[in-house]
């Protein structure tokens, strides 16, 4: 079984996308590039811009064009208390947001966006998705219908939805309550090891928890 397994996984990874998706009726927008394998990929959906920042440079860096030699070595660094160093997030501002929303709907089609939260005190790239749908003209916004899943740790299960009723040739309005329908069913859960590891989350995002709560 686990040599199986090793076999599907290189597929995944290694083998070109099959996934046809030019005749889809609307665009997908979220983190497929970030959360899908590359045969899973398609280059008629886009990918919002996400950064890590290494303490030692501070220069942001886009995981849309980190390379997996890159993603390697910045691991391997990570494994020896020497070399390591600190990582931190950081969201897109509206305007980056707001050029892949305008690039999606440069194609003439609805656009499906994909987002965990809008809730700003959760998410800041909901938030600041939110503020580059406002900044669009009225018939803009109007083709942008924007599906909040509620998963923090991956959209996957949403985006393959999303993608598969793409495929045959539904509009954005069945991917929506389709993936919506999943979403409502579903949750996602994400668990520590430790009560550091849980101290680390309420400094990082307050909000995912009740006021006053301490560990």
């Amino acid at each position: 079984v686990k040599v199986e397994d090793m076999h599907q996984m290189r597929t995944l990874c290694h083998e070109e996308s099959a996934l046809d998706l030019s005749e889809a009726k609307f665009t997908i927008v979220g983190l497929p590039s970030i959360v899908l394998p590359p045969s899973l990929q398609n280059d008629e959906m886009l990918t919002l811009p996400v950064f890590v920042v290494p303490s030692d440079s501070q220069e942001p860096i886009d995981i849309r064009f980190s390379t997996s030699g890159e993603t390697c070595a910045a691991l391997n660094r990570q494994r020896h208390k020497d070399t390591a160093i600190r990582y931190t997030t950081a969201a897109p501002n509206p305007m980056q947001i707001k050029i892949e929303l305008l690039a999606a709907l440069a194609k003439g089609k609805p656009v499906l966006l994909l987002l965990f939260s809008t809730d700003k005190r959760v998410s800041a790239l909901g938030r600041n998705a939110m503020a580059a749908v406002d900044m669009l003209t009225p018939e803009q916004r109007s083709m942008v219908k924007v599906l909040v899943h509620g998963w923090f740790h991956t959209e996957a299960a949403f985006l393959l939805r999303a993608m598969n009723l793409a495929q045959e040739g539904r509009t954005i309005d069945e991917a929506y309550e389709s993936a919506k329908h999943l979403a409502d069913r579903s949750c996602c859960f994400v668990s520590f090891s430790s009560s550091n590891s849980v101290r680390k989350l309420v400094a990082w995002r307050p909000g995912l928890f009740p006021q006053g709560f301490t560990v």
